[in-house]
């Protein structure tokens, strides 16, 4: 596994659409962060939203929702299994859902067939489920269309795919919204996998559209702005990138409403990246401090605790310290990412 592998993981971590989690009854959770608890999902499609709170019906366009979570006694199990990574029992208890379910059960167990074989790295199977899935329920609008084509699209881009990837992120646009904007930032990320430092200018411009668009909320803005950065870099002006990440995630007052999130895990490892690309001893020893932070804070994070593992032993070897080199290089290689294909070089 190499380290551009990684990279794209950490891409992928980002972009894809985290699997809702398990809560007791029905909610929806808002463009603007905020969520709705105790309701009943009567419809769900991707451009309208309808539930009722107690007797009183209300309908949302899809554009104000982001993540909705429907109970389901059907769903339940494939979805926990999911969630810890049993991609084999995901696919087992999803096939087993037949037509005693909803018909919104049926499909979200055809859509989430799609995302465990993504998840576990197979595209082919993952394109046929996806399709599958897409040739059923996309002229019924299901609410999970949309996130079907992205999944796919992050696929096709970590299985170094960057042409058929971005087809698929273009498809994006015809849902509207924000779609377009994850469209753009797609396709940006798609032109660095292809071109590298050729397509770092126009990936950026794409970036900058989506970090700049009013609409955008804080998690779109901010993958964004870590795309920006990761251009930065493939331009070799790593001088740039302190600054850019620095005033989104570390240097306001917002950074500690941020938590500790997918964007912020790679902000961190590419301030490492920044200062370690800089070379001398003094950037190296800022590129230790940030790896390390990102080995203390983000260890639940797999695929960004063996990169930062082998990002330390990369900086220990420069500053001739072959024995921590070993140390941490040794840590990278026993983590449950590495095991499962994600570290090491």
């Amino acid at each position: 596994m190499t380290k551009d592998r990684n990279l794209w993981r950490a891409v992928l971590a980002m972009l894809v659409l985290a699997p809702v989690s398990k809560a007791a009854g029905d909610w929806i959770e808002l463009t603007n962060g905020q969520r709705r608890d105790g309701i009943q999902i009567n419809v769900a499609k991707w451009d309208s939203v309808q539930y009722t709170v107690g007797k009183a019906p209300t309908t949302l366009s899809g554009e104000q929702v982001t993540a909705l979570y429907r109970d389901s006694t059907f769903l339940q199990t494939g979805r926990d299994a999911l969630e810890r990574g049993d991609f084999a029992k995901t696919i087992a208890d999803m096939n087993a859902v037949g037509a005693t379910a909803k018909d919104w059960e049926q499909a979200e167990a055809k859509f989430l067939i799609g995302r465990a074989h993504a998840r576990a790295g197979k595209v082919k199977e993952a394109d046929a489920a996806f399709k599958a899935y897409l040739d059923k329920w996309k002229a019924e609008k299901d609410w999970w269309v949309p996130h079907a084509v992205l999944e796919l699209a992050n696929a096709l881009l970590v299985a170094r795919q960057p042409g058929t990837a971005e087809i698929r992120y273009k498809e994006l646009n015809e849902f509207g919204g924000l779609w377009s904007l994850r469209s753009k930032l797609g396709q940006a990320f798609s032109l660095l996998r292809a071109k590298g430092e050729a397509g770092a200018l126009v990936a950026r411009r794409l970036f900058d559209e989506v970090a700049k668009a009013s609409q955008a909320p804080i998690w779109l803005r901010q993958q964004a702005i870590v795309g920006r950065s990761q251009a930065f870099l493939l331009q070799n002006q790593p001088q740039q990138v302190p600054k850019e990440l620095g005033d989104e995630f570390f240097n306001t007052s917002k950074s500690g409403e941020i938590g500790y999130t997918p964007e912020r895990a790679e902000a961190t490892l590419l301030m490492g990246k920044a200062y370690a690309a800089q070379g001398g001893k003094e950037n190296l020893e800022q590129a230790e401090i940030w790896f390390l932070r990102a080995v203390a804070l983000y260890r639940k994070q797999g695929e960004t605790y063996a990169q930062a593992c082998q990002l330390l032993s990369d900086v220990y070897t420069k500053l001739g310290n072959k024995g921590r080199a070993d140390e941490w290089k040794a840590k990278g290689a026993s983590s449950p990412a590495a095991a499962n294909g994600g570290g090491g070089k």
